[in-house]
């Protein structure tokens, strides 16, 4: 499936660690970096947040090459090499944020690097104290964050770097690369990945619970990011015959290609939150799974308008509180297990930053609900003594009666 962006020779093997990475990791690191010294001086501007990032990504590939391999991620020969690697990451990072608060106006940036931070500041104690198994179970957390951010909203120009050359050895692993392609912003590979892993689910009855967590993950490059790509609707289209695929499925994807031409290259008329409000209408009040579903392209629409719309700096407040709860609302008709933190965050923060106005008491109706969704099970509800105290106090700047 993947084909490398650079052609050369294999270079001679001049070190242990250079021989144990293996020539994929070799020739993706070197493209990473040959790369990113290639858009920094033909840049017209120099962009210290590029920069920072593209710094991330050596170590972060070769630290997932090992995350991917629980044997070698729990080898005592490895310790010391997946330590130094935590140790930059966590350093650089702190870096990228300082750099990313002084430039977004959207609440969700700021906290996505927080959670980050805090993940690889964990990761790396735990791993230091020898939990090795809770170290990597956090690590496969991290990119997911990365996929979130990356994701928000059309892209004026992605990243760039190699692919990994090696098909990956399992359909878990493959997965995790094409999360690593899209947070490393190399959405046109991650594209292709992941809707060739799409047609494996469709075709595998043992992979087949895979296919719409894919195809969805598919959607928010096809629909965020790469907003005029006309290829989209016509590959659902014949996805959507392939015998092993369900009826119910079928329809599905019939009303994704629909959606996607009606959408593609529409330039939104009207002012962003307005549009983003009526992309939103069919989700809006309803809960039902497969409603959701069905809207989904819609619903990932409003989110890269709500998004881009947060992050001017000229929104008026009464526009930016409405904005704010609508990309709760977003979130909360995703579906899109790496998207589930953004759900809450933004409602909280519709209530927090604009108390007692109709859509704070709007955020917190959504906001109690999904806590005791959370926190219900065959015994009852049962809701701990920290989140009580939060929802009182959310309750209360809401201006939401008990």
């Amino acid at each position: 499936m993947f084909t490398s962006v650079l052609k050369r020779n294999e270079p001679k093997r001049t070190s242990r660690r250079t021989s144990r990475m293996g020539w994929s990791t070799r020739i993706f690191l070197s493209g990473l970096v040959g790369a990113g010294i290639f858009s920094a001086c033909t840049s017209q501007t120099y962009n210290p947040l590029k920069m920072q990032m593209q710094s991330l990504y050596r170590p972060a590939y070769e630290l997932f090459t090992l995350v991917w391999s629980p044997k070698q991620f729990s080898d005592p020969k490895e310790r010391e090499h997946i330590l130094g690697l935590l140790k930059t990451l966590t350093k650089d990072f702190h870096k990228v944020g300082k750099v990313a608060d002084t430039k977004s106006q959207d609440p969700g940036v700021q906290a996505t690097l927080l959670v980050t931070q805090r993940l690889l500041s964990d990761a790396e104690n735990r791993f230091a104290s020898g939990d090795t198994d809770y170290a990597r179970w956090r690590l496969k957390g991290l990119v997911s964050s990365c996929v979130s951010c990356h994701t928000r909203k059309e892209q004026d120009q992605p990243f760039y770097g190699a692919a990994p050359v090696a098909e990956p050895s399992n359909f878990e692993s493959a997965i995790n690369v094409a999360d690593f392609l899209i947070a490393s912003r190399q959405f046109e590979q991650a594209g292709l990945h992941i809707f060739h892993l799409a047609e494996r689910a469709a075709e595998d009855n043992e992979l087949h619970a895979h296919l719409l967590p894919l195809l969805r993950k598919w959607l928010l490059i096809q629909v965020r990011v790469d907003q005029g790509n006309s290829s989209a609707a016509p590959k659902l289209l014949r996805l959507a015959e392939s015998p092993n695929v369900t009826p119910e499925e079928k329809r599905i994807f019939l009303h994704w290609a629909e959606d996607l031409r009606r959408l593609q290259g529409v330039v939104s008329e009207g002012p962003a939150v307005i549009v983003a409000e009526t992309l939103l209408a069919p989700v809006r009040n309803n809960s039902l799974i497969d409603t959701d579903e069905k809207n989904l392209v819609e619903t990932l629409r409003a989110s890269a308008l709500l998004h881009e719309f947060l992050d001017s700096p000229t929104p008026t407040s009464e526009n930016r509180q409405k904005a704010t709860l609508l990309l709760g609302i977003s979130y909360q008709h995703m579906n899109i297990l790496s998207f589930l933190p953004m759900r809450d965050l933004y409602l909280e923060r519709t209530i927090r930053a604009y108390p007692s106005t109709e859509e704070a008491r709007e955020a917190f109706r959504i906001y109690q609900n999904n806590l005791q969704s959370e926190s219900s099970g065959s015994g009852g509800t049962h809701i701990d003594e920290a989140d009580k105290k939060r929802l009182e106090e959310l309750r209360s700047l809401s201006g939401s009666k008990s």
